[in-house]
């Protein structure tokens, strides 16, 4: 024996993919409301606008960051925390999500309004869970021997 793990089938690695995009998308999106009512409540105890662009670009970053941070290591192996490589993180995946969902889900808009939004949440669910991997592969924990 090697003593290597054996590799997954390729089957259980593509719903892991889908697991990892639906969770992250519905934990980002909890967190994100959380977040919203956080700056809500910074706004009505009369911080000014700067004091909220400050916090809601620090906040929303930490947010996706942490979210996919515990997703991972869930679902895929252990990764390392701290404020400024969550943050980082978070900020690639606002970057790398933005950018891929644009381009890759572009050609649904031309279906009917059902059809493009159940097809986006599929197709969607499995790049979004691509992408977080292999973000989080950055901060991917080495194991000790």
């Amino acid at each position: 024996m090697t003593g290597e793990a054996p590799k997954e089938s390729w089957v259980i690695s593509i719903l892991k993919y889908f697991a990892h995009g639906v969770l992250f998308s519905v934990l980002a999106t909890v967190f994100i409301f959380v977040a919203a009512e956080f700056l809500a409540l910074l706004a009505t105890l009369g911080a000014g606008g700067i004091l909220l662009a400050i916090a809601a670009l620090y906040i929303v970053p930490i947010v996706l960051g942490a979210a996919n941070c515990v997703i991972t290591e869930f679902l895929w192996f252990p990764v390392k925390f701290s404020w400024l490589s969550t943050w980082l993180h978070g900020i690639l995946m606002f970057l790398a999500l933005i950018v891929v969902n644009l381009i890759a889900l572009m050609p649904f808009s031309v279906l009917p309004l059902t059809a493009a939004i159940i097809l986006s949440l599929i197709t969607g669910a499995f790049i979004d869970g691509y992408l977080a991997k292999q973000i989080a592969e950055l901060w991917k924990k080495e194991k000790k021997e």
